[in-house]
């Protein structure tokens, strides 16, 4: 998603997210990102659980969008939360996370741990 296409107002960024990596199962050198956001703050960008994801990384800040081929799933999704799990990530463990919202985009910002 272009830069001029973010729809997101920094003055409401909300401190409601988690992102933390874990090793993987598989190949203990990769690693899946997990990403946690309100469940609220998620249908306020307008996606459902039917949407596939894509997650851009720009050092500590992500911005997740919905996929037009590809993407991810949200792996859970509760009455307060959904959880996304990211492969391509890298190790990224985010500290003081801060999240907003806009029409069809969350942006996510945090300090490295």
């Amino acid at each position: 998603m272009p830069a001029a296409e973010r729809d997101w107002d920094g003055s409401a960024w909300l401190p409601q997210a988690l992102v933390y990596s874990l090793p993987d199962k598989k190949d203990p050198r990769k690693y899946v990102t997990v990403i946690q956001v309100e469940r609220k703050l998620w249908e306020s960008a307008g996606f459902d659980p039917k949407d596939r994801l894509e997650i851009e990384r720009d050092g500590y800040e992500l911005l997740i969008y919905r996929a037009d081929t590809g993407g991810v799933k949200a792996k859970k999704i509760d009455d307060d939360a959904v959880m996304i799990q990211a492969p391509n990530l890298g190790n990224l463990n985010l500290k003081q996370v801060k999240v907003a919202a806009g029409r069809g985009a969350v942006v996510v910002r945090g300090l490295k741990v």
